[in-house]
């Protein structure tokens, strides 16, 4: 059984052709060899998640960027600056939100939602998106229908919050056939993987 990341899913899917493989076999080459150290939002990824317990200041995460190296900083204050847009003067409460996986009995998806906040006694389970591209609207589906597949949701809002832009993105609608192409995905990587494991 192999166990990926959400990102390296959608980074998968995003792909068509030559590049699918290409980003398959990326994603096999670094299976099992995770690094805090090369993960390059991991820090910013952190503090924002103490941000919301309430365990640093608004001010100390916009200027957190401050500590970083010079590739980081620019990207740090951005994402800094839209996550304390977005939060503005909501009144939330924190809770430490369910991580699942989700996938067949060779391939696993790894679901960690990174916030949970009762905003407006509504309970929302949130993914943080980095990237400096535009999440994509099938993006954003695949990931919060594999939210909603994986975690109990009832009664839960799942979101994907677009940190760069201070959007937050939740499901409005079922979308026809949206499982039957995850699972179509996910059985090409499996199908792959075997291939590739067995040269």
């Amino acid at each position: 059984m192999h166990k990926i990341s959400l990102t390296s899913f959608i980074d998968i899917i995003r792909k068509a052709g030559t590049q699918k493989i290409t980003k398959i076999n990326s994603v096999i080459k670094q299976y099992g060899n995770y690094s805090p150290s090369v993960d390059f939002y991991k820090k910013i990824r952190d503090k924002i998640v103490e941000f919301f317990e309430g365990k640093c200041s608004r001010e100390e995460l916009i200027d957190f960027h401050l500590l970083q190296t010079p590739s980081k900083m620019s990207h740090y204050s951005v994402i800094s600056k839209g996550v304390v847009t977005w939060a503005g003067r909501k009144d939330y409460t924190w809770f430490t939100p369910d991580r699942a996986i989700w996938g067949n009995p060779e391939i696993q998806i790894s679901i960690n939602p990174e916030l949970g906040l009762i905003i407006d006694d509504k309970k929302y389970i949130i993914k943080l998106y980095f990237k400096s591209e535009q999440i994509r609207k099938t993006d954003a589906d695949i990931i919060l229908e594999l939210m909603k597949l994986s975690i109990d949701s009832n009664d839960i809002v799942v979101g994907v919050l677009d940190v760069r832009n201070s959007r937050l993105i939740t499901s409005t609608r079922e979308i026809d056939g949206l499982d039957d192409a995850i699972k179509a995905e996910l059985a090409y990587i499996e199908s792959y993987w075997k291939s590739y494991s067995s040269k």
